[in-house]
C-alpha cells in the first residue's frame, strides 16, 4: 500500500516536463503569429482607409475649384511642361482663373490660382494671392497664364499663400481639354496616384468649367 502511495505522489519526469514546455512553446508561437498577422492586417486596413479619405477630400477640392473656375490657362503632368516636352523632376501643375467670388470680366492677380504637385514632399499644393496683398488688383491677360513659366512667376509674387490639399501623392497627370466642336467649355482630366507604404490608390476624373469666361488675350 505504501508503495502505491509513493507511485501516485511522484512528480513529472524531465521528459514529460520538456514535452509540456515544447507544446506550450508551439501554442504561444502560434498565438504570437496570429496576433502579428491581425495587427498587420489592421494596419493595412487603416492605411487603405486613410488613403481613401485623403483621395476623396483632394478630388472633392479639385472638382469644386475647376467647376467654379472661369478659365484654365494651362495644365501639365509630372515631368512635362505645357508643350508636352520632358522636364525630369518637375511636378504636374495647372493655373486657372478662379470664379468663386467675382462675377467680373477682368482677370486680376488675386483671382489667379495654381495647383501643383510637389514631388519632393509627395503633396498637392494650392497657391493663391489674397485680395488684401499688394499687387492683388494687377490685371492679368491670357498670355500671363498660358505656360509653365507663368506658374513660376505667379508663385514668386509677394504675398502668395500656399495650402496643402493632398498628401501621399506619388504621381499626377493633368490634361486640359480645350473648347472644340464637340465641347462647349474647357475641362480638366486628372489622374492622381496615392501611396503609403505598400498601399496604393488611384483617383481619376474629369472636371468641367461651368461658368466659362475667356480673359483678354494680351
Amino acid at each position: 500500500m505504501k508503495r502505491l502511495r509513493n507511485i501516485f505522489r511522484r512528480g513529472f519526469t524531465i521528459v514529460e516536463l520538456s514535452m509540456g514546455l515544447l507544446v506550450m512553446s508551439i501554442i504561444f508561437a502560434a498565438m504570437a503569429g496570429l496576433a502579428l498577422a491581425m495587427s498587420n492586417g489592421w494596419q493595412a486596413t487603416q492605411t487603405q482607409d486613410n488613403l481613401q479619405i485623403a483621395r476623396r477630400q483632394t478630388s472633392t477640392q479639385i472638382y469644386h475649384k475647376i467647376r467654379s473656375a472661369k478659365y484654365i490657362g494651362m495644365a501639365a503632368s509630372d515631368n512635362t511642361n505645357d508643350s508636352g516636352g520632358s522636364v525630369l523632376g518637375k511636378g504636374a501643375a495647372m493655373i486657372f482663373w478662379k470664379g468663386e467670388t467675382d462675377p467680373g470680366k477682368i482677370m486680376y492677380a488675386y483671382q489667379i490660382a495654381v495647383i501643383e504637385h510637389d514631388m519632393n514632399s509627395a503633396t498637392l499644393v494650392f497657391y493663391q494671392l489674397p485680395q488684401s496683398a499688394g499687387g492683388a488688383m494687377t490685371e492679368f491677360k491670357g498670355c500671363d497664364v498660358d505656360d509653365s513659366g507663368d506658374i513660376d512667376k505667379f508663385k514668386q509674387l509677394n504675398g502668395v499663400t500656399s495650402q496643402l490639399i493632398g498628401r501621399n501623392v506619388s504621381s499626377v497627370t493633368f490634361k486640359l481639354l480645350p473648347v472644340s466642336s464637340t465641347r462647349a467649355t474647357q475641362a480638366l482630366e486628372f489622374q492622381i496616384k496615392y501611396k503609403s507604404g505598400e498601399q496604393e490608390q488611384l483617383e481619376y476624373g474629369t472636371a468641367t468649367v461651368r461658368g466659362p469666361q475667356a480673359p483678354a488675350p494680351s
